[in-house]
C-alpha cells in the first residue's frame, strides 16, 4: 500500500471506532466554543445528536460552520502525544424530524447507543 491508502484506511478505522466527536463552533461575538456530541456516520456524512438547549446547537443555528475533531481513545495508546486524530471542517444542516431520513438516522443512533 502507499501512504495515501494507508492514511485513508487509518481515517476510516478511526471514524468507525469513534462514538463522539469534539466540536468547535462560533459563539457570541464570534468567540470559539468547544464541546462534544455523540455521532454516527451514514453514506460518508457525520450526523450529530444535539440538544436544542445546548450552546453549540444555538451557535450552529446562527452560523452553520463547524470543526470536528475525531480522536482515538486515550487508553488505546502508550503515548498521549501520538493519538490518532483527524480534524474536519464543514457546515451543518438540520434534519427535520418529520422527514424519512430522520427516522432512518435515529435507527442508526439506537443501534449504536441503545
Amino acid at each position: 500500500m502507499n501512504d495515501i491508502n494507508d492514511a485513508r484506511e487509518a481515517y476510516l478505522a478511526l471514524r468507525e471506532s469513534t462514538t463522539s466527536v469534539q466540536l468547535a463552533t462560533l459563539g457570541a461575538n464570534h468567540s470559539p466554543e468547544a464541546s462534544y456530541a455523540p455521532c454516527v456516520w451514514s453514506k460518508g456524512d457525520c450526523y450529530l445528536y444535539l440538544s436544542g438547549l445546548s450552546s453549540h446547537c444555538g451557535n450552529l443555528l446562527k452560523n452553520p460552520q463547524i470543526s470536528l475533531l475525531l480522536l482515538d481513545d486515550a487508553t488505546s495508546t502508550v503515548n498521549p502525544f501520538a493519538r490518532v486524530r483527524a480534524s474536519l471542517q464543514g457546515s451543518v444542516q438540520i434534519i427535520d424530524r418529520e422527514c424519512s431520513e430522520f427516522a432512518s438516522l435515529m435507527r442508526i443512533f439506537h443501534r449504536r447507543f441503545g
